[in-house]
């Protein structure tokens, strides 16, 4: 190695040095921030963040809920914005339930918004980005408070790579549980605020038109009728709903549609209920090249 290139790499291991050490410093400093207490419901809480969405150096908070929800003491909940600045956990939602603490980088809620193209589908007019933040954000915390009431070991908000995983009870038995928790914090379809399920709703008629039509993804295709309300599939046949292993989040799929199941579950709203557990008894997923799996059984665990 020449001394032209030693310089060079001396260079950049300096600069490797100082990201880092920056890096930890923000951290560090972010650790030694008193947190900001909130006491109020979680709805208002969404809206808290969507207004401090931008801050480099992102916000601590404390969450002292209700005691009707199932979590003893306080919450610690850490956020920051890895699109400007930095995060714990990158691209992530993590709860660690033995210390109470979830740790989100607000950007994999923007990163979804973008993959799921919510704003081509349903429109960028007036504030939809900040309504889509505040919803989707609101379901993730929610699922990591679960984790964190049910004690659950150290969990995020990832997927698997199948979404025939969500419903193997032996591997996702606590994300499906965590589902099921996040809605005794939101409300089902009766409790919870409109746009909290029209959220819900949008994002799974994304996915399952990226399922459906991959070719035309985001407009629709022939095998999506046009109009209608609720969800979006071909009703009059009785083919599967087919969902590729590569790039149309899965798992997610799944998830989504069984959250919307379990919402109308005792409730007088119950036809997205009804056509929830439809498309979910007609999901079929890819386990290997050309080979699929049905998931008609999902609820019946």
């Amino acid at each position: 190695m020449g001394p032209g290139a030693a310089r060079s790499m001396a260079v950049e291991i300096a600069c490797l040095l100082v990201v880092a050490y920056l890096s930890t410093t923000a951290f560090s400093l972010a650790a030694q921030r008193q947190p900001i207490e909130f006491r109020g419901n979680l709805d208002s809480f969404a809206q808290l963040v969507v207004a401090r969405w931008a801050r480099p150096q992102g916000s601590r908070f404390v969450l002292a809920l209700g005691s009707g929800q199932d979590v003893r003491g306080p919450i610690f909940v850490n956020l920051a914005n890895s699109r400007i600045g930095a995060a714990i956990y990158r691209d992530n939602c993590v709860a660690t339930p033995f210390d109470n603490v979830i740790d989100c980088d607000l950007k994999l809620v923007d990163d979804l918004i973008d993959d799921f193209k919510l704003m081509e589908i349903f429109g960028s007019g007036g504030k939809r980005r900040d309504v889509y933040r505040k919803y989707i954000f609101l379901w993730i915390l929610t699922h990591e408070l679960g984790h964190v009431a049910l004690k659950h070991g150290m969990s995020d908000f990832g997927e698997g790579t199948s979404g025939l995983h969500v419903f193997d009870v032996k591997q996702q038995k606590k994300e499906l549980e965590a589902d099921a928790a996040a809605i005794g914090f939101v409300g089902n379809l009766e409790q919870a605020p409109i746009p909290a399920y029209q959220t819900i709703l949008d994002v799974t008629n994304a996915l399952l038109r990226k399922s459906i039509c991959p070719d035309t993804f985001p407009k629709l295709c022939p095998r999506i009728p046009l109009g209608g309300v609720g969800l979006n599939y071909d009703y009059t046949t009785d083919g599967p709903i087919r969902i590729p292993l590569s790039g149309t989040h899965p798992a997610f799929v799944a998830r989504f549609l069984r959250i919307l199941y379990l919402s109308g579950v005792g409730t007088s709203a119950n036809s997205i209920n009804y056509l929830a557990k439809q498309a979910i008894d007609r999901l079929s997923v890819e386990t290997d090249r050309d080979e699929w799996t049905t998931l008609k059984s999902a609820l019946q665990h």
